[in-house]
C-alpha cells in the first residue's frame, strides 16, 4: 500500500500529474513538495496551488538561484529522475528522459537531499556533502550519484567521458562548460566516435566546415539549411571571449517551449 511521496519539481502544472497527487493525498499518502520559488509556486501557469488547497504542503528555495531538482520517491522503495520537468510541454512536446530506479542506494542519496530541502531549508552551496552512496551496483550496473552543487559533479563526469572505450554520445538543453568541451575535443583528436544533439539555441550561429574532413572516420557535413546541418567539427560557444570548438550534429529541433 502506498504511503508516502515525496516530490522535488523545478517546475508543475500537468493535470494529469496532479490530479494523481491529490488522489494520492486523499487516500492517505502523506505527500510533501519542493520546489522553485519564481519558476515553481509563483509561475502563472503552475498547479502547486491545487495541491496546496488539497493540504500538500510545499517548500520552495528563495535564492535567486534555481531549485532545478526534478525527482519523486515512492514509498521509500524507487526514484523517478530524469531532466523531465512534470509539466505539459516537458511532457508532450519536448524531448526529456526519465530514470525510474529501484535501489535502496538511490533512494537514502535523494531522500537526504530531499529532506535537506524541505525539512533544513538548505538549498545550493549551502547543502551539505552527505550523499551515501555516491557509487552502486543497480542490476549488475555500476552507477554514480552526484548532487550538484555540493558534490561537483563536473569533474566526475569528465573522468567517466574520458575513460570512454567505444562512443560518446549525449543530449544537451545547454552546453557551456570548458571541462567537459576540452575533454571532448581530446577525444575528436583520436578520431574517437562522438555524436551530439543540441538545442538550436546552444549550437553554432556562424557553422563552419569540417576542418578534419580528411582525418581518418571523419565525415565532412555539408552546409544545408539554418535549420538543419551537420557538423563533425565545429565552432559550437564563445567563453570568456576565447572561441571553443566541440563536436555536434544537429537537427531541426521542435522549437523549445517554456514549460
Amino acid at each position: 500500500m502506498q504511503s508516502t511521496l515525496d516530490i522535488a519539481a523545478y517546475e508543475f502544472n500537468n493535470p494529469a500529474i496532479t490530479e494523481a497527487v491529490i488522489a494520492a493525498r486523499q487516500r492517505g499518502v502523506r505527500v510533501r513538495v519542493v520546489t522553485d520559488n519564481e519558476d515553481g509556486l509563483e509561475d502563472d501557469k503552475t498547479t502547486l496551488h491545487q495541491l496546496q488547497a488539497a493540504g500538500i504542503p510545499i517548500a520552495t528555495d528563495t535564492r535567486t538561484a534555481l531549485m532545478h531538482d526534478k525527482f519523486m520517491i515512492l514509498d521509500g522503495t524507487a526514484v523517478v529522475t530524469g531532466s523531465w520537468n512534470f509539466t505539459v510541454n516537458d511532457t508532450y512536446r519536448n524531448n526529456n528522459n526519465t530514470l525510474f530506479l529501484r535501489s535502496q542506494d538511490a533512494v537514502a542519496d535523494y531522500q537526504a537531499e530531499f529532506n535537506e530541502m524541505f525539512i533544513e531549508g538548505r538549498f545550493g552551496p549551502t547543502s551539505p556533502r552527505n550523499t551515501l552512496s555516491p557509487a552502486f551496483t543497480l542490476d549488475g550496473i555500476p552507477v554514480q550519484l552526484f548532487m550538484g552543487p555540493e558534490d561537483d559533479p563536473m569533474p566526475g563526469m569528465v573522468n567517466a567521458v574520458s575513460q570512454a572505450q567505444h562512443s560518446v554520445r549525449f543530449m544537451a538543453f545547454s552546453f557551456t562548460h570548458a571541462d567537459l568541451r576540452d575533454t571532448l575535443l581530446e577525444l575528436a583528436e583520436r578520431a574517437f566516435p562522438l555524436k551530439a544533439f543540441l538545442r538550436r539555441q546552444a549550437a553554432p550561429r556562424n557553422l563552419l566546415p569540417c576542418p578534419r574532413c580528411s582525418a581518418p572516420g571523419w565525415t565532412c557535413g555539408k552546409m544545408a539549411t539554418r535549420s538543419s546541418c551537420i557538423i563533425k567539427y565545429s565552432s559550437l560557444m564563445k567563453l570568456q571571449s576565447r572561441s571553443a570548438r566541440s563536436i555536434s550534429q544537429i537537427t531541426p529541433p521542435i522549437p523549445m517551449m517554456k514549460t
